[in-house]
């Protein structure tokens, strides 16, 4: 795409990396039509929404700073506008390491909305109201769900959404060790937010899953609810002296906890061997409903556990 066809807006939430010099630095030699904004911090929410009001043309398409976009990301995300006249675009997210797509197990049928690879009209997402500022918490660092919640505003306003599989960023891989799982499930915090003020959508597509001819939505909290469960069910049978109980207990844990890890991990068989990741995973379930029901005090939104 010749540059005078694009601009490109870098919106530098807060950071403290030396990221105004290295843009100014490239902006001396780049021919790009570019526009930095430096701002406290205040969530990627924000950041985007702060990024759209210097946006000049009628297309937003949202990336991140740790994504490398294919040649052509830009040229194939406008054909699909044409081609499907929708008005949002979803690329496909690959994981650098192996090419496997992030979103491996979604069901093809529901719309991430993952924020490094999306494309929607301005008028659309200015008439939405942007992205919702309040799912970031700057006292935790923490944030979530501020993307799935404009994808479900976008679905209940009747917007057209396409999928666009060539259109192809490369994110690096999320959860390179166990510890990056128990970082990760401090973001739900914010799903009883997102079930206040989109209950329906909750329940029938967020994380939705298909595996085979079967789809699942959820799986992550069901197999943490049941895991709990299995353990309360444990230490129960202990309490009563009952072998047999204490063994099935064990065995169906072990299946929740195999597919907790399958998860992060994405392999079938669960490193047991490796004794961080099996503690920092036995502990995961426990850590994942302490934040959710944080978030369900601050949220009132305790319909999102069940």
């Amino acid at each position: 795409m010749p540059p005078d066809a694009f601009d490109v807006v870098i919106v530098d939430d807060g950071s403290t990396d030396d990221t105004a010099a290295s843009v100014a630095g490239f902006q001396r030699q780049s021919k790009l039509q570019l526009t930095f904004i430096a701002g406290e911090h205040a969530g990627p929410g924000a950041a985007r929404n702060r990024g759209v009001q210097h946006a000049r043309y009628d297309i937003l398409g949202f990336i991140e700073d740790d994504v490398i976009a294919e040649e052509h990301w830009l040229e194939r995300a406008a054909a699909e506008f044409t081609r499907t006249h929708a008005h949002c675009v979803e690329g496909t997210t690959l994981i650098q390491q192996n090419t496997e797509s992030v979103r491996v197990f979604d069901d093809p049928a529901n719309f991430s909305f993952i924020p490094c690879n999306l494309f929607i009209k301005k008028e659309i997402f200015l008439k939405a109201g942007g992205y919702d500022e309040r799912f970031f918490d700057p006292e935790r660092n923490l944030y979530f769900r501020e993307d799935a919640e404009l994808g479900f505003r976008l679905i209940e306003s009747g917007c057209t959404l396409a999928k666009a599989s060539d259109v192809i960023v490369h994110h690096p891989e999320q959860y390179a060790a166990p510890l990056d799982a128990l970082r990760h499930v401090r973001r739900f915090f914010f799903d009883p937010l997102l079930y206040v003020k989109h209950p329906r959508l909750f329940r029938t597509s967020l994380e939705a899953k298909k595996i085979g001819n079967l789809r699942f939505n959820r799986p992550f909290h069901y197999l943490s609810l049941f895991y709990v469960l299995f353990f309360l069910f444990i230490l129960f049978e202990l309490l009563n002296n009952n072998a047999w109980g204490v063994l099935l207990g064990s065995a169906l844990l072990l299946l929740a906890h195999a597919g907790i890890r399958f998860r992060y991990e994405r392999s079938y068989v669960p490193r047991l061997w490796d004794i961080t990741g099996t503690l920092a995973y036995l502990a995961l379930p426990f850590w994942y409903f302490s934040w959710l029901i944080r978030g369900c005090r601050r949220f009132n939104g305790w319909g999102c556990l069940l």
